[in-house]
């Protein structure tokens, strides 16, 4: 479980998660079209106004760290956002 789900139920005050909580999937890159997954992963190197200078080599590295299972691919459902995290 991701660790902002599970934040924001101990923020609300409950310990377990209701039946109308959807939790945080994890995506396999293969899964995704390579158009799909590189927009998900520029999305994610451009995030909090990272320049884009290098924009092709930091996308290259977050591709090979997918590819490598050192980072992960989660879509949240609660926020419909995709985020990549720590194997």
């Amino acid at each position: 479980m991701a660790f902002s789900h599970a934040l924001r139920r101990v923020a609300a005050g409950r310990v377990c998660p209701s039946m109308d909580e959807r939790p945080p999937i994890r995506i396999a890159p293969s899964l995704l079209e390579a158009r799909a997954l590189r927009s998900i992963i520029e999305e994610f190197v451009t995030r909090d106004g990272t320049e884009l200078s290098g924009l092709e080599t930091k996308v290259a590295e977050v591709h090979a760290l997918l590819e490598q299972g050192v980072v992960e691919l989660w879509f949240d459902p609660e926020t419909s956002t995709c985020n990549i995290v720590s194997a």
